[in-house]
C-alpha cells in the first residue's frame, strides 16, 4: 500500500524514538517504498528499468553531503525526496544542503538498521491492508476489523453504530477514564452517555483548529446517512500530525465495513423483493 510521509515519520518517532526534520518535502505524500539511494543511477528512470510507483530514497549525511551537488544538478536526481540519516541535529548537513527534497531523520544508529526498520514499517502496513481486505470480504465483524488493527492505532479505539452501539473497540482501554469503561461494560451508549461525551467535546468532527483536545471523532456517512461513529483517544498528550494522519488513513478504511454492509443489504433486500413479486 501507499504510506503517508507523516505516517512512516510517526511510526518512526514511535517505535523507534527516532527525531526528524522536513524540508522542502510534503509530508502527506504517498509512497510506495524504500530504497537506497546509488549515486550510479543518477541518469536512470525507474519507469526505464520496469518499475512503477514513487519511492524514497534513503542515504546517509557523508554521501548526501558530497553528492549535494551531483544530485542538485541531475534533473531526476532533484525532484526526489531523500531520507537523510544523520547521527545528530547538530549535523552540518542539515543547515548546508537544503535545497532538495529532504526529510533529516535523527538517529545514532547503523545504516544498515535504519533501513530494515523503514522497511519493516511498510512491511507491516502491508500485511494490515491485506489482511484489513480479506476479513472484510468474509463479512467479518466491525471487532475483527479492529482486532486486526489495534496494533497500528497506538491508542483506545471504539466505534459504534447508529444506535450508538458498541460495535469494536481495542483490547487495551487503559488510557481511557470511566465513562468509556462503561460504554464498554454496556455495549452501547446511552442518552446520558452521549450528553456526557458531547459536554466533553469527545463526539465532534475533528477540527484542527482547536487549541487542545484528546480525542479525535469520525462520522461515517452511506447513502447520505450517518451510519457510525468512531472515537480514538489520545489521553496523555496532544495528538501529532502524524498520529493524525494515521488516524484519518485508518478510519477511511474502518468506513468500507459500513459501505460493505450496506450493498449486502440492498443486494438482500432486492433478492427478497424479487422472490416476493415472482408468487
Amino acid at each position: 500500500m501507499k504510506l503517508p510521509l507523516s505516517v512512516l515519520m510517526y511510526r518512526l518517532t514511535e517505535d523507534h524514538g527516532c527525531g526528524y526534520e522536513t524540508v522542502n518535502a510534503d509530508v502527506s505524500m504517498e509512497f510506495d517504498g524504500i530504497k537506497l539511494m546509488d549515486v550510479a543511477d543518477a541518469g536512470d528512470n525507474d519507469a526505464d528499468r520496469g518499475e512503477s510507483g514513487r519511492y524514497l530514497y534513503l542515504i546517509d549525511e557523508e554521501e548526501f553531503e558530497s553528492e549535494y551537488d551531483t544530485f542538485l544538478s541531475s534533473e531526476r536526481m532533484s525532484s526526489q525526496i531523500y531520507v537523510c540519516l544523520c547521527r545528530s541535529e547538530k549535523s552540518a548537513v542539515c543547515t548546508s544542503c537544503r535545497e532538495l527534497s529532504v526529510v533529516f531523520l535523527f538517529a545514532d544508529v547503523k545504516f544498515a538498521y535504519m533501513f530494515n526498520c523503514i522497511q519493516n514499517i511498510m512491511k507491516k502496513f502491508d500485511e494490515w491492508e491485506k489482511s484489513f481486505h480479506l476479513s472484510l470480504l468474509r463479512n467479518n465483524s466491525m471487532q475483527e476489523l479492529v482486532d486486526i488493527t489495534e496494533e497500528l492505532v497506538t491508542h483506545p479505539l471504539i466505534v459504534l453504530d447508529n444506535n450508538y452501539s458498541l460495535i469494536g473497540h481495542t483490547r487495551d482501554m487503559t488510557e481511557v477514564g470511566p465513562l468509556i469503561r462503561r460504554v464498554i461494560s454496556n455495549g452501547y451508549a446511552s442518552p446520558d452517555d452521549m450528553r456526557k461525551l458531547v459536554e466533553s467535546g469527545a463526539v465532534r468532527e475533528r477540527d484542527l483548529d482547536r487549541d487542545t483536545f484528546y480525542s479525535i471523532a469520525y462520522r461515517f456517512v452511506t447513502g447520505g446517512r450517518t451510519v457510525g461513529y468512531a472515537l480514538a483517544f489520545h489521553c496523555l498528550s496532544h495528538p501529532t500530525n502524524g498520529y493524525l494522519y494515521l488516524m484519518n488513513m485508518i478510519a477511511d478504511k474502518l468506513s468500507l465495513y459500513f459501505e460493505h454492509h450496506r450493498k449486502n443489504e440492498n443486494a438482500a433486500r432486492e433478492s427478497y423483493e424479487t422472490f416476493l413479486a415472482g408468487i
